[in-house]
């Protein structure tokens, strides 16, 4: 199952890659990534409502 999570994990990376630019907010990253996971790859996102959480990723900058 890790080995799993990792690669899924591993495409979601290379996906935003090229969205990740100066003045696209965390938010819109968020929601691409969301449709991509849910959407494409046919995952939950971990961290979507975990104790809460109301995103899909955790971002900082």
């Amino acid at each position: 199952k890790m080995r799993v999570a990792g690669r899924l994990a591993a495409r979601v990376l290379e996906m935003i890659e090229p969205h990740v630019q100066p003045g696209v907010t965390t938010d819109a990253l968020d929601r691409i990534c969301h449709d991509y996971i849910v959407g494409e790859l046919d995952a939950i996102p971990a961290p979507l409502n975990y104790n809460g959480f109301p995103k899909s990723i955790c971002t900082s900058v």
